[in-house]
């Protein structure tokens, strides 16, 4: 199993141009995904993504889903 983490709200931290750019807070918004397979690639299953939620008793919102990719 492999875990990895994506910051979809993240600004880049530097740019390509020369002129400087006004500083920016880091936004924390995170997805963490866990993938797994076994050595041979033949068994895979869903990947599962988890996010961080706003509404703990999950009342409101669902972040938590399994997609099925091929």
């Amino acid at each position: 199993m492999d875990e990895s983490t994506f910051f979809y709200k993240a600004v880049p931290r530097g740019l390509i141009c020369r002129k400087s750019a006004p500083s920016l807070k880091q936004d924390k918004a995170r997805v963490t995904m866990a993938c797994c397979a076994n050595a041979d690639g033949s068994e895979k299953p869903p990947l599962l993504f988890r996010a961080q939620q706003r509404d703990p008793d999950g009342t409101k919102t669902n972040l938590n889903a399994a997609v099925h990719g091929n």
